[in-house]
């Protein structure tokens, strides 16, 4: 399998959320799924649009041949091969562009790649939805995720 499989593999869940949606009758139901759409910066690849019309769930898919990195700190935060922003930094700018207007988006990083096992805030991850909230949002301030602590306790390096 190469990345654009992988890729068109979350477009066609999105396809099946929308035939599912369509099915159940859902409210504000995803009605349409974009690929590689324009205006969405680094969070481009799949897209998935509302009732409304308008986009809301933004997805940046990353494919890992091998398991040699896990998705942690270090991977969110280390800068591309060139030397540019860093995967973390490239969704924080397209956020903040999609946001700007404020309205409200949802974003996803989809990848094969195993979280890290050491990373205090993925260990938390819901199994079920893969999203790091509520459990994140239930630990309060002095939990080492939300201090500035990396996975160990230690302060993180200025980036």
């Amino acid at each position: 399998m190469a990345g654009d499989t992988y890729q068109w593999l979350y477009v066609w869940e999105g396809c099946v959320q929308v035939y599912k949606d369509a099915l159940d009758g859902v409210r504000g139901a995803v009605v349409a799924v974009g690929v590689e759409v324009t205006g969405a910066g680094n969070l481009d690849d799949v897209v998935y649009y509302y009732a409304d019309g308008k986009p809301n769930r933004y997805a940046q898919v990353k494919y890992a041949a091998d398991a040699s990195t896990a998705v942690g700190e270090e991977y969110l935060f280390k800068q591309s091969a060139d030397g540019g922003p860093s995967i973390l930094q490239k969704i924080t700018s397209s956020w903040q562009a999609l946001t700007r207007n404020g309205d409200q988006v949802q974003l996803a990083l989809l990848t094969n790649r195993s979280p890290d096992p050491a990373d205090v805030l993925l260990k938390g991850r819901d199994a079920r939805t893969g999203l790091l909230r509520p459990r994140a949002d239930q630990q309060g301030p002095r939990f080492r995720a939300g201090t500035g602590a990396g996975p160990l306790g230690r302060p993180r390096r200025a980036r």
